[in-house]
């Protein structure tokens, strides 16, 4: 059996009984799960471009029409990606810190909208964890939104109250007025120009010349990663830096790490997030962050800036402490971020959306390496939940069709959100790829044998009841995966 192959348990659709958005006492959370033994990562990709994600080894479809929010998968194209006002504040806020120390007015923090946490880990029940052993043997504090900026052109030029009107001396001087005064200033400034021109012109540049010399010297915007690049100080505050350790397998920097991190882990949650202290276990944290089913992918060739795919803790580490991480699967096409955690004492920095800003540079890094990676996908968007709104502000950015599974931009998505929770986002003109998919093509493995569905009907004496089920997982992962991966079944 090919080392990459990937093997899945399905188990169905199942209901929550809580929403960690709608906070509802009585929600409709309808979700298909299944779990991952083993797992490709170009499977991983395709079942993300499906609206599946994954908690540890568990992996979770919500079911968008029949959920109290209807979570939507969404992502950005981070070669395009350009920075707003409230992420190049931030951005500064952080630089600043790290040059002088000094931490920001609370009125200067800008809100980040949410603090880029999934909700909640999906929970898996008596029995799945049950399946899991018998076929084995083995054993996610927004701050307050500052006021708008209030400067308007009646303000500005409102006269001052102590300061008196000057006196008009003359019928003249009552004459004289800004707008009469104005092509006199227009006229010197022409003049200006036409000196300049012509001391230009003795040096033998022409004016199409002088113009474009004028535009070079014009300073180009700061991109994304001169923004991030810390600035060169001999004394700085503070040191940051990023570090991308391998979580699964594990690798010896994720070892050396474990304890610092599941820390800061715990504290995040107990703080941001209101956990009992007993909560957040190391066991619980593997299982949530840690376990993964992905297959480690190497390189095919050396480069010193590119790992592989797989799972990875991309770790901030300030003055050789851990302050935060960002849990993120590296695939051949995207970069998923599954969650982010903080220490609460430096959640003055805004840290959610500075580990978003940090992620899509990592992006734009690797798809320079490998250009089809050129995609972050940040999880859920979640139009229902106000907290979840704030991915929509990274753009440009699409939301992926539930009916069609292709992606939508999310500006032609919105408008029907705001009219209904769920809706179908691409144009009647495409066909839903919900069809059924032909179950006699899909690849089981029942007794360690590989085989077809139908080839194993014809062994077996299957009942109808399983055959529903192995076409309703078919209809979930899609075609392509369906004949790829190996569907587990019981005897």
């Amino acid at each position: 059996m090919d080392a990459d192959t990937s093997i899945v348990e399905y188990f169905g659709e199942s209901i929550s009984s809580s929403c960690g958005y709608c906070k509802t006492t009585d929600p409709d959370k309808f979700t298909h799960g299944m779990w991952a033994h083993k797992l490709s990562t170009e499977d991983y990709n395709a079942l993300l471009d499906r609206g599946w994600r994954r908690s540890g080894k568990y992996l979770y479809k919500p079911t968008l029409n029949r959920t109290c929010c209807p979570q939507y998968t969404i992502r950005c194209d981070a070669n395009a990606f350009k920075p707003t006002k409230k992420h190049k504040r931030v951005l500064k806020i952080v630089q600043d810190y790290l040059a002088t120390g000094k931490q920001p007015n609370k009125c200067a923090i800008p809100a980040t909208g949410g603090d880029r946490a999934e909700s909640h880990e999906m929970p898996l029940t008596k029995a799945t964890s049950n399946s899991v052993v018998d076929t084995l043997k083995q054993g996610t504090v927004a701050t307050c939104e500052p006021a708008a900026e209030q400067t308007t052109a009646a303000s500005e030029n409102k006269p001052k109250d102590h300061v008196a009107p000057k006196e008009v001396c003359s019928e003249d001087a009552a004459k004289t007025s800004t707008a009469t005064r104005q092509p006199r200033l227009g006229k010197k400034k022409e003049m200006r120009k036409q000196r300049a021109l012509q001391r230009l012109a003795k040096k033998g540049i022409d004016a199409e010349t002088a113009q474009n010399m004028r535009l070079a010297k014009v300073p180009q915007p700061k991109s994304l990663e001169d923004r991030l690049e810390q600035s060169p100080s001999s004394k700085p505050a503070h040191r940051l830096e990023f570090r991308l350790v391998r979580s699964h397998p594990v690798s010896r920097e994720f070892s050396r790490t474990l304890t610092e991190s599941h820390a800061t882990y715990a504290q995040y949650q107990t703080t941001v997030h209101g956990d009992p202290p007993s909560k957040p276990s190391l066991s619980q944290y593997r299982r949530f962050l840690c376990d993964s089913p992905l297959n480690e992918k190497k390189p095919s060739s050396s480069c010193a800036d590119f790992a592989g795919f797989g799972s990875f803790h991309q770790q901030y580490v300030l003055d050789g402490k851990i302050i935060a991480v960002g849990v993120l699967d590296i695939l051949p096409r995207c970069v998923s971020a599954k969650y982010f955690y903080y220490d609460p004492a430096y959640q003055f920095l805004s840290l959610g959306t500075y580990s978003a800003l940090v992620e899509i540079a990592l992006v734009r890094k690797l798809a320079k390496i490998v250009p089809a990676l050129r995609w972050y996908y940040m999880g859920f968007y979640i139009d229902s939940c106000p907290k979840m709104r704030y991915k929509g502000r990274y753009l440009p950015s699409d939301l992926l069709c539930p009916e069609t599974f292709t992606w939508v931009p999310i500006e032609k998505c919105l408008p029907k959100l705001a009219v209904s929770k769920y809706a179908r986002f691409a144009s009647n003109d495409i066909a839903s790829t919900e069809e059924d998919t032909n179950i006699d093509q899909v690849i089981v493995l029942c007794n360690g044998l590989v085989s077809t569905y139908e080839a194993l009907c014809q062994l077996k004496n299957r009942t109808v009841q399983d055959g529903a089920e192995v076409q309703e997982y078919a209809r979930l992962v899609g075609s392509t995966c369906a004949k790829r991966m190996l569907l587990y079944r019981q005897e």
